[in-house]
């Protein structure tokens, strides 16, 4: 079955085809199937130029001549009401109200479709602005794409950096049965208190500090330089 298409929005159909645009791409541009726009097409010649030629020029003649017609009912349409006037409330039902982005593309499809070419040319200006901005999109997402993948890849390693810190410590803390004390070099260490788990050397003056017993047992007696044994000069 045909779509039902106005005398406008067949003319904008041919004249989109005639401008190189797809049958696909004119059925989306429509909201037909490809299958009706592309009948609707054969119907008027396609894909012959000069036949899609003729046919909107018929098309257009007709508009034209309905356009006329009419034009006793459309001089009693409510003029519309500048912004940011509230408008003049009427009892007409041909006021055109534009409120969702299917009745905008019908509405820019119909205009480039129209007979006026003052109508023709303001419909071309919005889709040459809203080529510039699919354009500007296009450039932006070409030269940042890969910054963007970056900054995200960096703050995903980041995050995962901290947590693994994170449960590093608590791990830590578990196996200490306390929390994990400020990470400082033996060496540096002044007198301080130590608590039962951290063994300080014994010999005066030594101040390496073990984790576990056995491992200050072994400093005192092989390896402290202070242990009074070590001092004992060798036999002869």
């Amino acid at each position: 079955m045909s779509a039902q298409l106005t005398i406008q929005q067949t003319i904008a159909l041919l004249k989109h085809l005639n401008a190189g645009r797809t049958v696909d791409e004119v059925a989306k541009i429509l909201h037909i199937t490809p299958s009706q726009a592309g009948e609707i097409a054969r119907s008027h010649g396609h894909p012959d130029p000069g036949k899609v030629a003729w046919a909107i020029d018929v098309l257009t003649k007709k508009a034209a001549s309905a356009e006329q017609a009419a034009i006793p009912a459309r001089t009693e349409r409510p003029r519309p009401t500048p912004a940011p006037v509230a408008a003049v409330p009427s009892t007409s039902n041909t006021a055109v109200v534009v409120t969702h982005p299917d009745e905008i593309r019908v509405l820019l499809n119909t205009a480039k479709g129209h007979p006026s070419k003052r109508i023709q040319n303001a419909a071309d200006k919005v889709f040459d602005a809203l080529d510039r901005v699919k354009a500007l999109i296009s450039e932006d997402e070409a030269k940042n794409s890969k910054r963007r993948k970056a900054d995200q890849a960096r703050a995903k390693a980041r995050a995962e950096v901290e947590r693994l810190e994170a449960e590093l410590a608590a791990a830590k803390t578990k196996l200490r049965g306390k929390p994990a004390p400020a990470a400082t070099s033996s060496r540096s260490r002044g007198p301080v208190e130590r608590d039962g788990q951290e063994y300080p050397c014994r010999h005066d003056g030594c101040d390496r500090v073990f984790d576990t017993p056995q491992g200050r047992a072994m400093h005192e007696r092989l390896r402290c330089d202070l242990n009074p044994l070590r001092q004992q000069p060798e036999a002869s």
